[in-house]
């Protein structure tokens, strides 16, 4: 059956445009896609499906100006033909490499195509597809369907369909976005097949540039081929696996102190009835031992309490049970704790909180914790001199309170350690200053979830300076202190 190309010169400049708007689209496309990711295959089949798509625009746009050529035009039109069955087979292509399916029906429809295309290009170059490919005037050209032309076709169109099938299976976004573009190749095939019932209008040229565009839409929409934005999707999966890593192993210390506090608690409760001669009288050299164990029990127990409460706070499971608490009450406390450390070691402890200081609003229990803390770490660091606890009125309703040593200081290039977990300025090769490097790290998130503030001033071989705000209750049958006098004390 003979298929006539009639083309007037309003479709001539139809074909043109457009089939230059798709080489262009394309062009850029593989510019585009090949600088972000050269080495990734779905930025090669990309690449690919639009590099076949560019010549066959270009060999179509060509045909336009054939005749004023010594060209044969049955070897021309070959080459078009073959250039748009290589757009079908790579598309394909592209289409299995941005779903990633890989199921059986995917890798057979593959491996058919591969085996049918040179069957197809053999029947082209052969004559066997189309054939008496003449010029009929106007840049417009007649051939005839051959024996080979309908499985040429279907092979041609094979692609497209299982293209469709593995976007529907892929069942995503980005995937769904590319559907439109192959309606519109498929619709530009089909009015191929039926231009003697449409017409001369050029509907595949137009459903090309079209699907281009489409294409190029959903490529830049998605970002998927940028490899910046694909970095930043790991990322955010491995933030998503590292948060599930953390909440498994908060889980797990947490079950695992109820664990060990347990037997412990048990441990040095016996040791003190022992101790108290509950089970009868104990020798001297019995008595250091016990003594020994209870505080190396306690000790533990302390450590066990810090992994546990900073688990707690990751966890956001602390709740604080704010009061009313007067400054000195809680001194009193960290003092009667803290002061026979401090004599041990020989240090002068004193503390500075006037009278007519405002009471706190804080978890009593915890801002004992958080003084214990500070004011031991001072002790602990200070081989020789003094450590000084102050309690100053903030103007902004809070009451800083400063503890100041003369120990060993903390370098500048440690300085930004001090309040990270399980760290430890370690100022000596044999590590003299034990400690887990919990008690700062749990102050500071303490602080923080009072509303207030920690930070300090140090110089190396002179002494560290902490200070710490918290909130005042500010009673209304407690009036507050000029802030001016106040700080004079």
């Amino acid at each position: 059956m003979p298929k006539k190309r009639n083309m007037s010169n309003t479709e001539t400049i139809i074909i043109v445009l457009s089939n230059s708007l798709t080489a262009i689209l394309a062009a850029a496309l593989i510019l585009i896609v090949m600088w972000q990711a050269p080495q990734k295959r779905t930025n090669q089949a990309l690449a690919l499906m639009m590099l076949c798509l560019t010549v066959f625009s270009g060999l179509n746009t060509f045909s336009r100006f054939l005749e004023r050529f010594n060209t044969d035009p049955a070897q021309f039109w070959y080459a078009v033909f073959a250039s748009y069955g290589m757009f079908s087979l790579s598309t394909y292509l592209f289409a299995l490499t941005f779903t990633g399916l890989r199921e059986r029906w995917t890798m057979i429809c593959l491996a058919l195509t591969l085996l049918v295309t040179p069957v197809s290009l053999i029947a082209l170059w052969t004559g066997s597809a189309i054939i008496d490919v003449h010029p009929s005037g106007g840049g417009a050209y007649t051939y005839t369907y051959g024996p080979m032309y309908v499985f040429t076709a279907l092979n041609t169109l094979a692609p497209y369909v299982g293209t469709l099938l593995l976007i529907y299976r892929a069942n995503t976004r980005w995937a769904r976005m590319l559907i439109p573009a192959l309606i519109c190749i498929l619709i530009g095939m089909l009015s191929s097949v039926l231009r003697p019932l449409i017409g001369a209008l050029p509907i595949n040229a137009l459903m090309l540039a079209a699907a281009t565009l489409l294409i190029g839409r959903t490529v830049i929409q998605s970002q998927l081929f940028n490899p910046l934005a694909e970095l930043n999707q790991q990322l955010s999966q491995k933030n998503r696996e590292l948060a599930e890593t953390s909440h498994l192993k908060t889980r797990f210390l947490a079950n695992m102190s109820h664990e060990l506090r347990t037997p412990l608690n048990s441990i040095i409760g016996y040791t003190g009835l022992i101790l108290d001669g509950t089970y009868g009288p104990l020798t001297e050299k019995q008595q250091d031992r016990l003594e020994k164990v209870t505080r190396n029990g306690q000790h533990l127990l302390s450590v066990i309490n810090d992994v546990l409460d900073l688990n707690r706070i990751e966890a956001g499971e602390i709740t604080l049970n704010r009061t009313s608490v007067s400054v000195k009450s809680l001194l009193d406390h960290v003092f009667g704790l803290i002061e026979p450390l401090a004599s041990h070691k020989g240090l002068t402890l004193t503390r500075s909180d006037p009278a007519n200081l405002p009471l706190l609003n804080v978890d009593e229990q915890r801002a004992r914790q958080m003084l214990i803390n500070v004011i031991s770490n001072a002790v602990k660091f200070t081989p020789t001199g003094h450590v000084a606890v102050r309690v100053l009125w903030e103007v902004d309703h809070e009451l800083r309170i400063e503890v100041e040593d003369s120990g060993i200081g903390i370098e500048e290039s440690q300085q930004k350690i001090v309040f990270e977990e399980f760290r430890q300025v370690d100022s000596t090769a044999t590590r003299e200053f034990q400690g887990t490097g919990l008690g700062l790290a749990i102050t500071r998130r303490l602080v923080e979830l009072h509303g207030g503030r920690i930070w300090f001033t140090s110089q190396p071989g002179k002494g560290t300076t902490f200070y710490l705000t918290l909130p005042c209750a500010n009673p209304l049958n407690v009036p507050l202190p000029d802030a001016n006098s106040a700080n004079l004390v």
